[in-house]
């Protein structure tokens, strides 16, 4: 949804908030929010969580103050920032951006596009594909695929609400619990397979693993499970 001349243009529609939790990200901070600002349609508001960095965030590149908003906690983890920045956001819908990924150009333009339909959904999503270090002697990107990594996705607001967004007890496996606990309250989601997101792998981290998902997975369920016992505990 470009004007003529080739600018972006602000959403039409649902407003569309961004959240990018940061964590000892100044290095590549400023090139996370050169994604957002080259988006085809524009979020309406821009929230950096800084969640107890040591590092300068402030002097990252791309940060201007004002334009985009900046909220500093206590370290909590990822999804404890990310619901500091959910509940401080007023959008429609709300797209996470971790502060070491990079969206597509077309990225909120093509998750938006389902939300515009007369039968929107709760959760648009997209692939991604895993961009490799170096050091890592893998080819340079993966294939795109779908996962549960919610930098690939656009949500509805009010559904996040609904289930009282990320499980800051968390701090891994909180984008598999989320999506679980949404498919569980009756969440509609649709896909779109353009890719969205590249996954910044980090140096020391370890490859994918089926194994690691299949384990966040059972965690998760068991989470659910134990919240729906104690619901219909007398």
């Amino acid at each position: 949804m470009k004007r003529p001349g080739g600018k972006a243009s602000r959403a039409e529609g649902p407003t569309i908030s961004v959240v990018i939790p940061a964590y000892q990200a100044a290095a590549t901070l400023g090139r996370a929010l050169a994604s957002v600002r080259n988006q085809t349609v524009r979020p309406h508001e821009i929230l950096v969580v800084d969640d107890g960095s040591g590092d300068d965030l402030v002097a990252a590149p791309g940060l201007e103050l004002g334009a985009i908003e900046l909220l500093r906690r206590e370290n909590g983890g990822p999804a404890a920032a990310r619901n500091d920045g959910l509940a401080r956001v007023r959008g429609d819908l709300v797209g996470f951006l971790d502060a070491d990924d990079v969206w597509s150009t077309r990225a909120l333009e093509l998750l938006q596009a389902p939300f515009l339909a007369p039968d929107p959904p709760d959760v648009v999503q997209g692939r991604l594909v895993d961009a490799w270090p170096r050091e890592a002697g893998l080819a340079a990107q993966s294939a795109p695929r779908h996962s549960f990594n919610v930098g690939a996705a656009l949500f509805r607001r009010s559904a996040l609400l609904r289930i009282g967004g990320f499980d800051p007890a968390l701090r891994s496996g909180e984008d598999v619990d989320l999506w679980i606990r949404l498919r569980a309250e009756g969440a509609v989601v649709r896909r779109v397979e353009a890719v969205v997101l590249t996954y910044v792998r980090k140096p020391l981290e370890q490859g994918f693993s089926p194994s690691h998902l299949h384990a966040a997975r059972l965690r998760s369920l068991k989470r659910l499970l134990d919240r729906e016992r104690a619901r219909h505990r007398p």
